[in-house]
């Protein structure tokens, strides 16, 4: 049985620095107390945002368009020079969290960029009207079914 995540007591301040490594918009996603998600913002790719929160307070990131969970990263003192950021960019207090891709197999990736692409030029995921091998229908299939919990 899946653990249910809810946000619990409000009482240690978290200050986060959130950092979009990716080239697409990120859904920063409070989950409330009822278990609920919570859009809290849209994050641009290659953007960054302050976020105020509390160490019992649980956060997903999923990428907007394909509702794909993205992984995360917690960075250390002096990491964020190690990562492409802007250099506009000055260190803060506030403990940085990185936003990045899953490690993905090749197939997997091959289907998100269709995905992408489809909801892009089509606004539709079906595969129907593409001359492609069974095979390949079946498995795109199959990954939009997993997609969400990616």
């Amino acid at each position: 049985m899946a653990i249910k995540l809810s946000s619990k007591e409000a009482n240690k301040r978290v200050f986060l620095n959130i950092f979009n490594l990716t080239t697409y918009p990120v859904d920063l996603i409070w989950i409330d107390y009822q278990g609920n998600e919570q859009i809290y913002a849209t994050l641009v790719g290659g953007t960054r945002i302050d976020v105020d929160t509390f160490e019992t307070h649980p956060w997903i990131f999923r990428e907007s368009r394909t509702k794909r969970q993205l992984a995360v990263f917690e960075g250390t003192p002096g990491y964020p020079k190690k990562v492409l950021l802007p250099k506009t960019y000055k260190p803060t207090t506030r403990k940085p969290v990185f936003i990045t891709n899953p490690i993905e197999n090749l197939r997997d990736i091959c289907f998100l960029a269709l995905k992408r692409t489809l909801a892009l030029k089509r606004k539709t995921e079906n595969l129907e009207p593409f001359d492609l091998p069974l095979e390949l229908k079946t498995g795109y299939e199959i990954f939009l079914k997993r997609c969400v919990a990616l």
